[in-house]
């Protein structure tokens, strides 16, 4: 039988249930069935309490279960003793056992397992070449009659701790701990069980070759995006092992080391991760989600991501006068709803999914994202929710008395493609005196050569280049507003057409904006192959607004039936013409032809007049209806959006430490491309990790990369991430980079 941990008897009156509770007084633990003493034990006499413990949950007084939360001891060894109280009785727990450990590990045995033991044997090799059982030398190590090369016996802070540097022995006593894998800050978890623990404190401690903990050095860019900003006031979670700044720091390096979905962490090394963070082990994947659930209630993520948001806004205003929307299609391959469909265009299908509407800056960095499972088009989420939200957060906008002084300045820009197209938005946005980029639907023929002029065109990113440009107004007669058109002349001839409601800029800085949307798209490249940003977080659904409209599907069902019928018009029609355009008819197929001809007439006037009726119901049962109206059958229910738009408010905060990371190296690299996967190759390289409490110092220690120039590419990242003076959240102790060699 495995050792039972030996429990924690606190002072007082601590209830197991409504009716039975115990009690530690001088030595003693006193067992009350209400207010009448029943049993009692020494403190220490383990068997008296397996018995005692046993005997409650036999009699019906106590279920296993309050046994195991009462005292912070294994379900599976309360389970075991009320099994071994039905089978045996009290004796069961008292009678002596039959072991030959002390036998058969002798003072001989015991010096040859020590050597080999220091030589890097694992105790099945020690056992088979001292003749004992692999478990009798792994129990000599746990009770520390043999100890491995690497491990200490003792830590200075808690002397009943072993301490094992290398990853190698750290695996080891990993697979050893009593409590469960990596589980090896036992009292603590113990008191959290308990409902006694707040959270547990990032302690770290000396361990060379952590797993990929490269991905400290981001710690300082996450930090400075707002991974931990405004927590504390927007989201809270019970006492518990794992406090809210571990699961936020574990969920961001998560990101960054391409674990793209919670469900993937239960194959990562739970023992290293929790490394990185100052804990034993990272949570098990059914706590992380319960921690999200808590996390994500009452909209607290929505809040959360306004705030961080309106933060990268005002951290970088130069970046927020343009800002580039773009929609993004999720596939849903679940079963628990029917979602609506709609048109991929990398699949080349009618999929079901739900449209993510994101707003990028001009380097392709995102500051937030709607998503809709009705997708009610982009043109109406920019009026409704996305050009409101910009109204407020944008920093720097220009006051009335200014727009008012020059007639041509404006608040900002919104860069989109040729779907939310529309003169009439255009104007719209012109009077709150916000900008429109976009390309120009049916441009015409194209314009004369000679029109278009060299010029030098600079993009935001600090890259340049020449283009062909020409310009012309644009009148929208319907609309009352004049419009730019500039057109760029590519090297193959083709004209590509814009349109802007920008009067301020010249064409070339105008250009510069609308060619950039190319970031954007590479964000979503990017997202989707590194981050997972497609991946679902749970499979939760909820209920829709029942006002919320949407498509009829009485319309649906007509629309399908006029595209049939005027496919088969248009052939009839075809068929019709060549029957007229033929030249010579021989005087025996007149006869032949003139029926045909009569068929052919019949038949496309009959379509005409179908179609036409088609039409006039279409009309009649209306395109859009509110959700409520809906036959039952069509009915569906949207995912459920918090956890979804939490993990992804995580991932735009990795993304964007990952760039701030790769700005620094861009500026100390020759091939600037190469900037990104320099970085990706740093979170995943291992590192030593030294604390020193007296100085109050954390340092990392790079392994050396694949080459000495990426070397030196890393010292002088860790130069500039050493001067932002990062204390890692939760302690004192000041971050300090280098590599492994110095």
């Amino acid at each position: 039988m495995p050792q039972l941990q030996l429990p924690i008897f606190p002072n007082g009156l601590t209830p197991i249930n409504n009716l039975i509770g115990f009690e530690k007084r001088e030595g003693r633990v006193y067992y009350f069935h209400g207010i009448l003493p029943v049993f009692s034990h020494e403190e220490d006499d383990i068997e008296s309490f397996r018995f005692i413990t046993s005997q409650l949950v036999v009699s019906g007084n106590v279920k296993q279960i309050e046994i195991s939360k009462a005292f912070g001891i294994a379900y599976i060894n309360v389970k075991r003793n009320a099994k071994t109280l039905r089978k045996d009785g009290p004796k069961g727990f008292f009678k002596k056992r039959k072991g030959k450990s002390a036998h058969v590990l002798t003072s001989d045995k015991i010096k040859k397992a020590q050597r080999l033991l220091y030589k890097g044997s694992d105790a099945s090799e020690i056992g088979e070449k001292i003749d004992v059982k692999a478990s009798t030398i792994r129990k000599a190590i746990q009770k520390g009659r043999l100890f491995r090369k690497g491990i200490e016996k003792k830590d200075e802070k808690e002397p009943g701790v072993l301490v094992a540097k290398t990853k190698r022995d750290r695996a080891i006593l990993d697979s050893e701990a009593s409590m469960g894998i990596a589980c090896t800050r036992e009292n603590e978890r113990i008191l959290a069980a308990l409902g006694e623990l707040t959270e547990a404190i990032p302690e770290f401690r000396s361990n060379i070759d952590v797993k990929s903990a490269g991905v400290l050095l981001a710690l300082p860019a996450l930090l400075m995006n707002g991974l931990l900003e405004h927590s504390d006031q927007i989201f809270s979670l019970p006492k518990g092992y794992y406090g809210m700044q571990s699961i936020f720091i574990i969920l961001a390096f998560a990101a960054l080391l391409r674990i793209q979905s919670i469900e993937a962490l239960r194959y990562s090394e739970a023992g290293e991760m929790g490394k990185l963070v100052g804990l034993d082990r990272i949570p098990e994947v059914k706590t992380l989600r319960k921690k999200i659930n808590y996390l994500t209630v009452d909209d607290k993520p929505e809040e959360w991501s306004k705030q961080l948001s309106k933060k990268w806004m005002e951290d970088y205003p130069e970046l927020a006068g343009a800002l580039y929307v773009d929609g993004h299609e999720r596939v849903y391959h679940g079963k628990k709803t029917k979602l609506p469909k709609r048109y991929f265009a990398r699949e080349r299908l009618c999929l079901r999914g739900v449209t993510d509407y994101w707003v990028n800056d001009a380097l392709g960095q995102p500051f937030f994202v709607v998503s809709k499972s009705v997708n009610p088009g982009m043109l109406k989420v920019l009026r409704t929710e996305i050009v409101p939200r910009l109204m407020k957060d944008v920093p720097n906008q220009p006051g009335n008395n200014e727009l008012e002084a020059d007639r041509y300045l404006f608040r900002f820009g919104i860069v989109f493609d040729r779907e939310a197209y529309s003169p009439t938005f255009f104007k719209a946005m012109w009077k709150e005196r916000i900008v429109c980029y976009t390309y120009r639907k049916y441009a015409g023929k194209d314009w004369p050569e000679f029109e278009f002029m060299e010029k030098k065109v600079f993009f935001p990113s600090g890259e340049e280049s020449v283009m062909k440009l020409a310009e012309r107004g644009l009148y929208y007669a319907k609309e009352n507003i004049w419009v730019r058109e500039i057109r760029k002349l590519t090297e193959s001839g083709h004209q590509t057409a814009l349109v802007t409601t920008d009067y301020h800029n010249d064409d070339a800085d105008i250009a510069g904006k609308m060619f950039s949307r190319w970031s954007q798209e590479n964000f979503f490249k990017y997202m989707m192959k590194h981050f997972g940003i497609d991946s679902l977080i749970d499979y939760q659904v909820e209920n829709i607004d029942e006002t919320i409209l949407v498509v009829n599907p009485r319309y649906r069902e007509l629309d399908s039936q006029i595209r049939s019928l005027n496919s088969k018009l248009s052939r009839k029609k075809s068929e019709y013409g060549d029957l007229i355009l033929k030249q010579e008819i021989e005087e025996n197929e007149i006869k032949d032809y003139v029926q045909k001809k009569s068929e052919l007439k019949d038949d496309i006037d009959r379509m005409g007049n179908e179609v036409e009726e088609l039409k006039s119901k279409r009309k009649e049962a209306g395109k859009h209806i509110p959700f409520s109206e809906l036959p039952t059958g069509e009915k569906f229910q949207e995912l459920k959006k918090s956890g979804k738009q939490f993990i992804d408010t995580i991932k735009m905060i990795a993304y964007r430490a990952e760039t701030a990371l790769v700005n620094i190296l861009r500026g100390n690299i020759l091939k600037k491309d190469e900037a990104r996967s320099i970085v990706r190759q740093i979170f995943t390289t291992d590192a030593d990790i030294e604390p020193d409490n007296e100085k109050a110092v954390l340092k990392v220690c790079i392994h050396n990369m694949t080459s000495p120039r990426n070397n030196r590419y890393v010292e002088k990242l860790c130069k500039v991430l050493n001067e932002s003076e990062t204390t890692f959240p939760g302690t004192n102790l000041r971050l300090i980079y280098d590599l492994v060699s110095n």
